[in-house]
């Protein structure tokens, strides 16, 4: 796999795998009823314009199908997934996945995140730190 391929490709192929791989989740309409039993709804039509690569998702969707398939959210967005070829995303992909996600922030949320971020640099392994960032991600305002 090229890391030129797009990331909502890389979503759409990891995403058909993890469907295909299971006896629950095998259907769009199966992902839909599970998500929103999760909280957050992903409808059928998006589950499969997604795991056709088609459609990019916002941070939640892919947050909720990763706790979905017992998954981290970078795993999805991933080309290995995290399958033990590669444990950990790149720094690259890791400030790609985090550009996407502060895209969808609103301004107030971004500043906030930011402001963590500087703890976190000077305090990496802070793990209030990181699950404070984590939800500040995950959450509306």
């Amino acid at each position: 796999m090229s890391s030129s391929q797009p990331i909502r490709e890389i979503l759409g192929k990891n995403l058909a795998t993890l469907m295909a791989e299971s006896e629950a989740y095998g259907s769009a309409p199966a992902v839909e009823r599970a998500t929103e039993k999760l909280g957050l709804k992903v409808g059928r039509s998006t589950v499969d314009r997604a795991k056709a690569g088609a459609n990019p998702l916002n941070v939640d969707y892919v947050a909720i199908l990763a706790r979905l398939f017992k998954k981290k959210p970078w795993q999805l967005l991933h080309p290995t997934m995290g399958d033990g070829t590669d444990d950990a995303p790149s720094i690259e992909q890791a400030l790609t996945v985090l550009a996407h996600a502060l895209n969808n922030l609103p301004e107030e949320r971004r500043k906030q995140v930011v402001e963590r971020l500087d703890t976190l640099a000077l305090a990496p392994d802070s793990y209030k730190v990181r699950e404070a960032l984590v939800a500040m991600l995950h959450t509306d305002t």
